[in-house]
This record gives structure tokens, sequence and C-alpha cells, in this order.
């Protein structure tokens, strides 16, 4: 089977269970004015690009090098 051939993959970006969920729940403080979780604060504090968290929410999962430092900023 060809790339081309392949199913198309769902992924869940929000909702329960999905990383943003639990990003956002972790980090009730970091909002933008919508309410959606402030990305551009996160990856500011993470000293990374907001593509890469977005891509973190896509792939549904936080590299390993990177969970240190936000249960640091999630403790507070």
């Amino acid at each position: 089977m060809t790339d081309t051939q392949r199913p198309a993959q769902s992924r869940r970006i929000s909702g329960p269970g999905s990383l943003y969920s639990v990003l956002d729940g972790a980090f009730p403080g970091a909002r933008t004015i919508q309410g959606y979780l402030d990305v551009k604060w996160l990856a500011g504090e993470l000293g990374m690009s907001t593509w890469g968290v977005h891509k973190w929410f896509h792939n549904n999962q936080v590299p390993a090098k990177r969970v240190k430092r936000l249960i640091q900023l999630s403790e507070g």
C-alpha cells in the first residue's frame, strides 16, 4: 500500500483524553482572551516555537526531554 492509498488517520487535537485537554487543565491561568490555552506563553516558557507545541497536539505526545519542565511550570 502506498502513502496515497493509506486511509487518513483521525487525530484528536482536543477533547477528553487529548494532550491539549491535559495541558489546558494543568495551566488554568494561561488563557487567551478567547479562553483557549495560551500556546504562545507555553512555548515561550519552554524556549521553543508555537509550531513545536502545536506539533505535540497533533501527535498527542510530549517529547520526554520537555516533561520535567512542564511539570515544574504546572506546579507554579
